[in-house]
């Protein structure tokens, strides 16, 4: 006899996960490896399904050309010579960066890996997804361990991803595949699975043409 797991009717940032309890078999539990609530939730395997039943998707991993965590910096990684600015999670204010208090350290330090403008970054640590694409203003940044970054290929506008990720649809993924505890985080590997709707660049920049109209459902939508 299978062994269940029992989720009690609770909160997730702050919304009900589900109107009543539900069981989940231990053993789809240990197949997936995802012990989130929310990950097995009515409401998330609806979404799921939903994008699922997509003709045109992927997987993150099948559109990025690297996926890591930042770097943990060290105070001797600032200097008076500093000339990388580093991105940390307090930086990120709806979704762009603050430079109050925003700090610099050192360029030629091969422990910490440096990310070109465009790259997708993806708060790591807490209950609220922060989401940022980085711009141009300068040449390289650094990012520090509590981010995600997420350096995609030609295929994929960042901009697309990220408005994605923000979306109904992105934002539920993103919220299951947390491992809970005093502080859910994300781990790499699993946000590789995240489902991407996939269009051509063209109708990538359309959907974010319409989408202020339109609303999280056009990335469900046949947009041509």
């Amino acid at each position: 006899m299978n062994d269940y797991l029992i989720f009690n009717e609770g909160t997730f940032e702050g919304n009900k996960i589900s109107e009543y309890s539900f069981a989940v078999d231990g053993n789809l539990i240990l197949d997936n490896d995802v012990i989130s609530p929310l990950y097995y939730a009515p409401e998330y395997l609806e979404i799921k399904n939903q994008l699922n039943k997509l003709k045109r998707k992927v997987k993150l991993d099948d559109v990025a050309e690297k996926i890591a965590v930042g770097t943990k910096i060290k105070n001797k990684d600032n200097s008076s010579e500093s000339s990388i600015p580093l991105i940390k999670t307090k930086n990120i204010i709806d979704g762009k960066i603050s430079e109050d208090n925003l700090l610099f350290i050192k360029k030629n330090n091969p422990r910490i890996h440096l990310w070109p403008p465009g790259t997708l970054l993806i708060s790591r640590i807490g209950k609220k997804n922060k989401i940022l694409t980085l711009p141009s203003k300068f040449p390289e940044y650094a990012i520090d361990s509590n981010l995600i970054g997420i350096k995609l290929k030609d295929t994929i506008l960042p901009e697309y991803v990220a408005s994605f990720l923000n979306s109904e649809y992105g934002k539920i993924q993103l919220n299951a595949i947390k491992i809970t505890g005093v502080i859910p985080h994300i781990i790499t590997s699993h946000l590789k699975n995240v489902i991407i709707p996939f269009y051509s660049i063209e109708v990538q920049q359309k959907i974010l043409d319409l989408k202020d109209k339109n609303g999280d459902k056009i990335f469900l939508e046949e947009v041509e």
